[in-house]
């Protein structure tokens, strides 16, 4: 989650829940919102989501009128995509080389039909999903995109989510859709999907499993960096100092690389390092 923007609120099966903005000065904690609050239902049912109020696709943007424009882009010789449309505006990436039909989604959190239809309408079938951590936002829905035939990769330390959320100690409801083939990554690792490779790197301090997606010209960066924003790390299993350590690796990337964050609009390393505020003492 970005510091200092709006709270979401969402619905999991019966009971509502907050993730709140943060801000250094406030003691308040994530907690459940009393599920008499009314609710108003989406359009699709896929991930069984109610949420309490209408939020922009993009709410966690600093700049929230830069916006994905739901259309596939070409770059570098690929085909790239993304599908934004969910209540706490994350950010599912769809990647694949422009010459393959295997593709890899990234944080496939909410509406797996519709995530699929794009990769159908592209010509483009799912080959693996990744998922840079395991908060709901992000995982919620892999399970059922992945469904029998795809894997599911993601951190060991973020794995336990899938298995015992209490041991993985979040501080709030976080229920995951189960995952029938599950992989865990350790960091370091280079994977070779849809026709182009991806490394891996582990950034904990968000979460204590969090990756970052690695490849020649871009990097998915999850929830460490936004467009002139970070992620938080002020959950209970968050930690400051290794967030500030995952930042300080962000900062070694060449500047013309692009960064597909989490939440909001494209952004690239150069311009986080030269106006993102919370860079400013690592840069």
């Amino acid at each position: 989650m970005p510091r200092g923007e709006p709270v979401p609120l969402a619905q999991i099966g019966e009971e509502q829940v907050a993730f709140l903005a943060l801000d250094r000065d406030r003691p308040e904690t994530a907690s459940a919102i009393p599920s008499e609050q009314p609710g108003e239902r989406p359009a699709t049912e896929a991930a069984v989501l109610v949420v309490e109020q209408q939020v922009p696709f993009h709410a966690f943007s600093v700049r929230p009128k830069v916006v994905a424009s739901g259309r596939p882009v070409r770059c570098l010789e690929m085909y790239l995509d993304v599908f934004d449309r969910n209540p706490f505006g994350t950010n599912c990436w769809l990647l694949a080389a422009d010459d393959s039909d295997d593709a890899v989604v990234v944080d496939p959190g909410f509406e797996p039909l519709e995530v699929r239809s794009l990769l159908e309408r592209a010509g483009k079938r799912p080959v693996a999903v990744l998922l840079t951590h395991a908060h709901i936002d992000h995982a919620y829905a892999a399970g059922d995109f992945a469904d029998d035939d795809v894997p599911v990769l993601i951190h060991q330390d973020d794995a336990v989510a899938f298995e015992d959320i209490e041991a993985w100690g979040s501080g709030f409801d976080n229920p995951l859709t189960p995952v029938k083939d599950l992989r865990r990554l350790v960091g370091g690792e280079d994977l070779s999907f849809a026709g182009f490779s991806i490394g891996v790197r582990h950034t904990p301090g968000h979460t204590p499993g969090h990756c970052c997606f690695v490849t020649d010209a871009m990097v998915l960066s999850g929830d460490l960096v936004f467009a002139g924003s970070i992620g938080r790390s002020d959950f209970p299993n968050s930690s400051p100092a290794a967030m500030r350590r995952s930042l300080e690796w962000f900062l070694t990337l060449d500047d013309d690389g692009e960064v597909l964050p989490g939440h909001g609009p494209r952004t690239t390393v150069g311009r986080e390092r030269a106006s993102n505020p919370f860079l400013a003492d690592l840069a």
